[in-house]
């Protein structure tokens, strides 16, 4: 039972170590070269819809989105901008996706990343309601 829970966990760490390390790079190199101050002036459907989909693929651990944002609301991000990122923060990643991919069916995992776009919008749009 060890011999195969230690297997188990050799194979997760191979899998997603290299993810997980690329992944760091990539929100590296965003973070310094993606023109933000420009993306979060205006809101936009456009901005909405490229932070949404490109914010699903990140992954974030728990709690993180909740830190971010906070940071971008004190930072003074429009609404629609933090609300959007505090649904689709967390709730999926490239690393899931991936899995679901290869392991279980490639239209669920593309459904899901839909999914949490979507709802990523519409919380950015119910905000502007309030």
């Amino acid at each position: 039972m060890v011999k195969e829970y230690g297997r188990n966990l050799w194979s997760l760490i191979n899998a997603a170590a290299p993810m997980m390390l690329l992944a760091a790079a990539i929100s590296a190199v965003v973070a310094e070269l993606a023109p933000f101050q420009t993306i979060f002036s205006e809101v936009t459907f456009a901005g909405l819809l490229l932070t949404a989909l490109v914010s699903v693929f990140l992954p974030v651990p728990i709690a993180l989105d909740v830190i971010a944002a906070h940071y971008m609301y004190t930072q003074e991000v429009p609404a629609p901008y933090v609300m959007m990122m505090l649904f689709t923060l967390g709730t999926n990643s490239i690393l899931p996706m991936i899995f679901l991919w290869q392991e279980v069916y490639k239209k669920l995992s593309i459904a899901l990343y839909v999914m949490f776009v979507a709802l990523g919008l519409l919380a950015a749009y119910t905000i502007n309601l309030i």
